[in-house]
């Protein structure tokens, strides 16, 4: 199986207080996420190519709806923690442009492929990539 490992986001906001917090904007839905490998030559406004995972770090919280429902990221107070409402595809959750990599969605959770549910994230990491196009 052939699967994109990254996407393309703008950066909307570099944080002052959090030297690793990022804002990114896809589809106009905007996302805090935590980049430790944040490249000194990051910029405002600009695209870069990335990959977001998610960190969970307990036990899942996922429960499936009955109906589609609107996908939907709700950040939990000012964390880096989210409630994610999204499709659950080929072991990806992609949620408001975004498409987030977990290994346990791919392997324990294969089960729910093409379900939409709702997911409890303590937080969201993202992944600068190397861009040959220069972006």
């Amino acid at each position: 199986m052939t699967t994109t490992n990254y996407q393309t986001v703008r950066v909307k906001k570099i944080g002052n207080d959090v030297e690793e917090e990022v804002v990114l904007e896809s589809d106009g839905h905007e996302l805090v996420c935590f980049a430790s490998n944040r490249p000194a030559s990051l910029e405002v406004s600009k695209t870069y190519p990335v990959a977001l995972t998610l960190l969970v770090m307990d036990d899942y919280d996922i429960t499936v709806l009955e109906n589609d429902g609107n996908q939907s990221l709700e950040r939990l107070d000012d964390s880096f923690a989210y409630r994610v409402v999204g499709s659950l595809i080929d072991g990806r959750l992609r949620c408001c442009g975004f498409e987030f990599k977990d290994e346990a969605l791919e392997t324990e959770f294969a089960y729910l492929n093409g379900q939409t549910v709702v997911m409890r994230v303590d937080r969201i990491n993202v992944k600068f990539l190397k861009s040959s196009s220069g972006c």
